[in-house]
């Protein structure tokens, strides 16, 4: 992965990895697609404070997973991922993965709402699905979890190794394999 790359560049790269990861369990989506969750969350918020929720739209989501389910219309939103290219500042990081953490808390919270309903159906919840902030061809893996009604935490996945980092050119294929990289990235399947 040469650096430099658009994030677009990067999310297609990831999301290639993800289809092979998730194969048929689940479709990894991109393109900047409005999250219906979140914008129900938003409508949410409107009612209770006497806003309008006429101009409310979904937050963009650069890589985001669904799942379709026998007996729904629309597919179940799973949990998301977000990125930054490589050249992004430190502060745009940290608001790019607060937003990451509280997608993906709407999310769960969805999932979880619907979790009874579904039971029989399929595995859900999902056991803490594996979330990343993805910084080019680097990604820091965490998890959010629904810890009591209303309130989600968030974790590192590993503490050996923080960050998945791709090769980039040749001679890091080593340290990929060797590192702890591509383990780190085969755990990713839940």
């Amino acid at each position: 992965m040469a650096t430099g790359q658009s994030e677009t560049e990067d999310v297609v790269i990831w999301r290639d990895i993800a289809r092979i990861l998730f194969s048929g369990e689940m479709t990894p989506r991109i393109g900047e697609l409005g999250s219906q969750c979140t914008r129900d969350d938003r409508v949410k918020v409107e009612e209770v404070f006497g806003g309008s929720e006429s101009h409310i739209k979904g937050r963009k989501i650069d890589l985001f997973f669904q799942k379709q389910l026998p007996g729904f219309k629309k597919p179940l939103e799973l949990f998301s991922w977000e990125a930054k290219s490589m050249n992004a500042g430190t502060d745009q990081l940290q608001i790019q993965r607060r937003k990451n953490m509280r997608i993906n808390a709407c999310m769960a919270n969805k999932t979880s709402s619907i979790a009874g309903f579904v039971g029989s159906v399929t595995k859900f919840p999902l056991p803490g699905p594996v979330i990343l902030d993805i910084e080019g061809h680097r990604a820091l893996p965490y998890v959010v979890r629904k810890v009591e009604p209303g309130v989600f935490g968030a974790g590192t996945v590993t503490a050996s190794k923080p960050m998945i980092c791709l090769p980039d050119v040749v001679d890091s294929i080593e340290g990929f394999l060797d590192e702890g990289h591509l383990s780190a990235l085969l755990s990713l399947k839940v």
